[in-house]
């Protein structure tokens, strides 16, 4: 087995940076439980039971689409996650594979915008999983040998056609577009997602 075949990169999990529907999820089953059990308490033993039984159908069911609604917004987030890690964790780890700087990392890709116009608190999970991505991949990707180092780069530049030259050594912008193309590269060939 080559040595490039045995590297192995470990992408955190999108649960552990800003990602909790499920405890979301619970608090609006508990409030709609409440509810319930409180219309429930107040009918035992009256004569508006009736109209009661009227009201509380209609919540529950008000209460189950919320719930579903609630599943499709949490699985666009887990998905918004786990690509936001990823796409941070390879730009840093070939930035470390050319042994750059983690200041230049944080230069060129520590200050994204991100925004999200139907959900802003995805905006925030996204934020914050490609920061941590980014963290992950310039930490691992800087412990790598300098041999393997060599030996990344050198697969992503014959998988990508791509060689750093002159104009990346003198424009900032290309050379972010560079690492952007690079990273991609990466991402498909080596992470395993």
């Amino acid at each position: 087995m080559s040595e490039l075949a045995r590297l192995k990169f470990l992408v955190p999990e999108a649960s552990e940076y800003g990602y909790d529907s499920a405890g979301k999820i619970n608090l609006v089953i508990s409030a709609v439980d409440g509810v319930l059990s409180f219309f429930e308490d107040a009918v035992i033993g009256t004569s508006i039971g009736f109209g009661a039984m009227m009201v509380t159908g209609p919540l529950a069911a008000w209460a189950n689409s919320y719930i579903g609604l609630g599943e499709g917004y949490a699985a666009a987030r887990k998905t918004i996650a786990d690509d936001n890690i990823a796409r941070g964790f390879s730009r840093a780890a070939v930035m470390a594979f050319h042994e750059r700087t983690g200041r230049t990392v944080v230069r060129y890709f520590g200050h994204e915008y991100f925004s999200n116009t139907f959900d802003q608190e995805a905006a925030v999970i996204a934020r914050n999983a490609f920061a941590s991505g980014l963290l992950a991949g310039y930490k691992q990707g800087s412990e790598c040998s300098q041999g393997q180092k060599q030996l990344l780069l050198q697969d992503l530049k014959t998988r990508t056609g791509l060689r750093w030259g002159q104009l990346e050594h003198d424009n900032e912008r290309a050379a972010i577009m560079w690492y952007v193309e690079m990273a991609a590269a990466f991402r498909r060939a080596h992470l395993r997602e």
